[in-house]
């Protein structure tokens, strides 16, 4: 009788762990196959196209193609569409929502969008650097459609680096412009 338990304890425990490593492998098939990567240190609050409230302003000088960013602390932030796809239509607003989930040095972060070519230059990669939130707090890393030049279909990668440390990378279909 013993031997039972024990087959069926260890039969039981195989099953668990087969079964684990299954959803292991499918997760990371996943999230290979959409390019989304979130590292440890970080949680999602969620992706996708946002409305967001609250203090912002345009900060100049930066590797973006009109040199500018919007920079801010928003009130509110909601994801309305976490769909993957994204309307081009000027005024959308897509990225990823984060959080630090354990105390870290207060470094700054650099965040990357490489898109299809768009501007004059055709320039498909845009950099700038982000805050570091406070331990617990959100942070948005994300773009808006702000000029007809911006309207291209296509992959929209978002990257967030701490220095050569890779802490995030979300994909988005930005869809054709609706004529």
């Amino acid at each position: 009788m013993n031997g039972n338990k024990v087959r069926s304890r260890l039969g039981m425990w195989l099953r668990t762990v087969f079964g684990s490593v299954l959803l292991l492998l499918q997760t990371s098939i996943s999230q290979a196959d959409t390019g989304n990567f979130l590292h440890p240190d970080y949680g999602s609050l969620g992706a996708g196209v946002v409305v967001a409230t609250g203090d912002v302003e345009i900060v100049t000088d930066q590797d973006t193609i009109d040199g500018e960013v919007l920079s801010g602390v928003a009130t509110t932030l909601d994801v309305v569409d976490d769909s993957g796809f994204v309307p081009a239509k000027i005024g959308t607003s897509f990225g990823v929502v984060l959080y630090v989930k354990k105390p870290m040095e207060q470094v700054p972060l650099m965040a990357t969008v490489t898109h299809p070519p768009m501007g004059s230059e055709g320039r498909v990669l845009q950099t700038w650097p982000v805050r570091t939130p406070q331990w617990g707090a959100a942070l948005y890393v994300g773009y808006t459609l702000e000029d007809p030049f911006e309207l291209v279909p296509g992959d929209w990668t978002f990257r967030l680096y701490d220095g050569a440390t890779q802490i995030m990378e979300h994909r988005f279909e930005v869809l054709s412009p609706q004529s």
